[in-house]
């Protein structure tokens, strides 16, 4: 199962260029960290967690999830634990860019 996540054009009804994502605190740990948590919750094959910094455009690459697992529901469950508990960025701090 895999997410792709992209950056939106519109949050809260306003037009953004994109976003910036700046670290804020170690992106590493809270990604391996998320990894883990997904590993003991589901049956896993392999695990593998994406999360951009810096500056990007709308309909670029945010974040991606990748999991493989012998069943659909794991697979499908774990891959959403995973792009919930990346959105929730800890380790990251967000601005949006809109425009005008």
């Amino acid at each position: 199962m895999v997410h792709i996540g992209i950056v939106k054009p519109l949050v809260d009804d306003r037009r953004t260029k994109g976003i910036r994502l700046t670290p804020d605190g170690d992106l590493a740990v809270e990604l391996e960290n998320i990894e883990r948590e997904v590993r003991e919750k589901w049956a896993l094959v392999d695990v593998l967690l994406i999360r951009r910094i810096g500056e990007l455009r709308v309909g670029e690459t945010v974040l991606a999830a990748a999991v493989s697992a012998t069943s659909r529901e794991a697979a499908f469950g774990a891959c959403r634990q995973a792009v919930e508990s990346l959105k929730k960025k800890r380790a990251l701090r967000k601005e949006e860019l809109y425009e005008g």
